[in-house]
């Protein structure tokens, strides 16, 4: 496997199992429904960052694109989380 091919994969797997962990915590196994919606909705975003990061290159890019873009994926968690509990 070429070395610019491996970071990719590792993300890949990464985001799998995120995805696990998500549906998991959103099949009802015993987490409060609460705590659980808090958790989905973070590895949401969290996965987001990854592919943000990983998939559109902003691991490139300049730091104040990488900040704005981790600033909008902070404050739409933040914004999901409190529509949620109104």
């Amino acid at each position: 496997m070429t070395e610019t091919r491996k970071p990719v994969l590792v993300v890949w797997t990464l985001l799998v199992a995120i995805s696990i962990c998500s549906w998991s915590l959103g099949a009802d196994h015993g987490l409060q429904r609460q705590t659980a919606a808090i958790a989905v909705i973070t590895l949401a975003f969290v996965k987001a960052g990854f592919v943000a990061s990983h998939f559109m290159d902003l691991r490139h890019a300049p730091a104040a694109l990488r900040r704005a873009m981790s600033a909008l994926l902070g404050s739409s968690a933040i914004a999901v989380v409190a529509f949620y509990f109104a």
